[in-house]
């Protein structure tokens, strides 16, 4: 596994969504770990299947959702096929109809693909409480 990738959990959030998708051929991890007292929990998404969507390995499921419990900080590991490769930093961005999310894409590619055309992505969707709307 890669170097981990440390991320704070914006303050207000409510509930956690990780998905995680690759065009590598070969097969790939990502992991996604946290603390929450003395317990470490976490989630590892293994693929891609035909489609390029990596799943949870436990569960085999796409997305994992998390709505208790919200960690103060999460870390974030790649494990390709190809032991070397680069990670983007991660990238934030305000979403939502009232900005109450904020996703964090990270996207790292192996050495062996040097145009960076096979990316293999994880996305972290943090959603605080919506607001009531404004007339």
């Amino acid at each position: 596994m890669s170097t981990p990738i440390k991320i704070q959990v914006p303050q207000g959030t409510t509930s956690m969504y990780l998905t995680a998708l690759s065009l590598y051929e070969e097969r790939c991890q990502i992991a996604v770990n946290w603390t929450d007292g003395s317990a470490t929990f976490g989630a590892t998404f293994v693929g891609p299947n035909p489609q390029f969507v990596l799943a949870d390995k436990v569960f085999g499921l796409p997305i994992i959702s998390l709505n208790d419990s919200i960690p103060k900080e999460i870390s974030v590991c790649f494990k390709f096929h190809d032991t070397t490769h680069t990670l983007s930093s991660p990238a934030t961005t305000n979403v939502g109809p009232q900005g109450n999310g904020t996703q964090i894409q990270i996207t790292g590619y192996t050495s062996a693909d040097k145009k960076q055309e096979k990316p293999t992505t994880v996305t972290i969707l943090f959603q605080s409480n919506l607001h009531g709307l404004k007339k």
